[in-house]
């Protein structure tokens, strides 16, 4: 415990820096859709998070791409699914 209180006291202005920014820019951020060279990655994050906005089981994560299973589903594996429930339940 000591140690925790320790770093947060040396990192104190970092960590109180780092919130304010973070709040600043965060609802300048999420009102725009995909942007820049991660569009992809960010389309492909989207694509894990609204089946679950839907009401899809938290340990089948499925993307729109229908590759799996003999182009017959978007069944897919990679990625702990805990961000993307996180982010459609805030949705």
């Amino acid at each position: 415990m000591k140690a925790v209180v320790d770093f947060i006291k040396r990192h104190a202005p970092f960590i109180v820096l780092f919130l304010v920014l973070t709040t600043v820019s965060y609802f300048s951020l999420f009102q725009h859709g995909p942007m820049n060279v991660h569009i992809r990655r960010q389309t492909d994050c989207l694509s894990l998070t609204q089946p679950y906005y839907e009401g899809a089981k938290f340990l089948k994560p499925e993307m729109h791409m229908q590759m799996g299973d003999g182009y017959s589903s978007g069944k897919t594996t990679g990625e702990f699914p805990g961000t993307y429930y996180v982010m459609a339940q805030i949705w």
